[in-house]
């Protein structure tokens, strides 16, 4: 007759000791699954700076012969995703750089040449996979012709002219199309430290050659560019900001889509300069 409370005891010990055990038993899961992760997370740090360059110079020249060399076979979005990693080497460590505004500035002005132009992640989109075009279509993947596009012969043509001596300070976007012509886009701009805030005002189509002919026109033709830029409001101004800035290259982020824009800095006359400029 006593006996029930003898099993009572031995249940709860029981059902005690499986509560303690299941508590160790998550915990050593809960330790082995963030030493796995921890260890993935390491491992892949390490073979990320072990295929680096070990120096910023490194790794600038082995970005600037990528997309100076202009011509794609099949490892084109194997070289696209090198960009990816090198621009963003290249960030990580600007970070840490410290530069006083006036540095920024002189460094900023000037004449640049846009090399590349991409969306984080573009590298694995391929305008021949039918898998990145259904996740660009019915997902959040990148574009595969901006993939196709993140650097050519017509993106290198684009430049940036940046004259902070003037006020207000200008910002000039420079469509390099000859011997047809030139289209050149305005903006006013402040900027502090590198980053760079812009209002677009104006632009000008300049015809130097008809598409029909083959001679050049006595006078280039100036057209007004054909957008209403005072009645965008919002959708004319943006912001650059600069993450990663030398003397010979600057990278920036677009405040509106992301996109990120590797540029050279350009000691050569432009096309056309002594037209749109004068």
């Amino acid at each position: 007759p006593g006996s029930p409370a003898p099993r009572s005891g031995t249940r709860s010990t029981r059902v005690s000791g499986a509560r303690v055990e299941r508590q160790r038993c998550t915990a050593v899961a809960g330790s082995v699954v963030a030493c796995l992760v921890f260890r993935r997370r390491v491992a892949r740090c390490s073979v990320a700076a072990g295929d680096l360059p070990k120096t910023v110079q490194e790794m600038k020249t082995e970005l600037l012969d990528i997309l100076s060399g202009g011509n794609w076979d099949a490892s084109r979005v194997e070289a696209a995703q090198r960009v990816e990693d090198l621009v963003e080497a290249l960030i990580q460590g600007y970070k840490d750089m410290k530069m006083s505004d006036q540095e920024a500035q002189r460094l900023l002005e000037g004449k640049w040449q846009l090399l590349s132009t991409f969306t984080p992640g573009q590298a694995a989109a391929n305008v021949f996979s039918l898998k990145s075009w259904q996740e660009y279509v019915f997902g959040k993947g990148p574009s595969p012709v901006q993939a196709a596009a993140f650097t050519n012969d017509a993106v290198q043509r684009v430049y940036q002219v940046l004259d902070l001596s003037v006020s207000p300070k200008r910002w000039y976007n420079v469509i390099d199309a000859t011997p047809n012509g030139i289209i050149c886009l305005e903006a006013d701009l402040t900027s502090q430290d590198a980053d760079v805030q812009f209002q677009w005002t104006g632009g000008q189509i300049i015809i130097n050659r008809p598409p029909w002919s083959k001679e050049d026109l006595d006078q280039p033709i100036r057209l007004p560019y054909p957008v209403p830029f005072a009645l965008l409001g919002d959708r004319a101004r943006g912001i650059f900001e600069t993450v990663y800035l030398d003397d010979e290259l600057r990278i920036s982020r677009g405040s509106k889509s992301g996109s990120v824009f590797v540029l050279r800095r350009e000691s050569k006359p432009l096309p056309m300069e002594d037209v749109y400029f004068s």
